[in-house]
């Protein structure tokens, strides 16, 4: 595979065909600013962190515990509720899904 250096644009596009290694390439480079955003939006911040796995994680203490997470949870989604910026109104839900 050649080297990837489309534009978010190009990439955006292409996933909204099914193109799942555009879309990988979208979510590499930008899911540490998404998690900070829904960071932000979630009243929770607990559940979101539940839902990405970050609680878990402090508890690993090796690859294993880890995947052990991950299989366990295979196939759920964890609804968090999003709000506007007045902290009170839901404007839709972030849906963390688990793999």
């Amino acid at each position: 595979m050649g080297t990837m250096n489309h534009n978010d644009g190009d990439l955006w596009s292409r996933s909204l065909t099914n193109d799942g290694v555009a879309f990988g390439v979208l979510f590499d480079r930008h899911r540490d600013r998404v998690y900070r955003h829904a960071y932000r939006l979630a009243q929770n911040a607990a559940e979101l962190n539940e839902a990405s796995g970050r609680t878990a994680s402090t508890e690993f203490t090796s690859p294993s515990d880890a995947q052990a997470w991950q299989e366990a949870r295979q196939g759920t989604v964890a609804l968090i509720p999003v709000y506007e910026s007045d902290g009170e109104t839901v404007i839709g839900e972030f849906e963390a899904g688990r793999w």
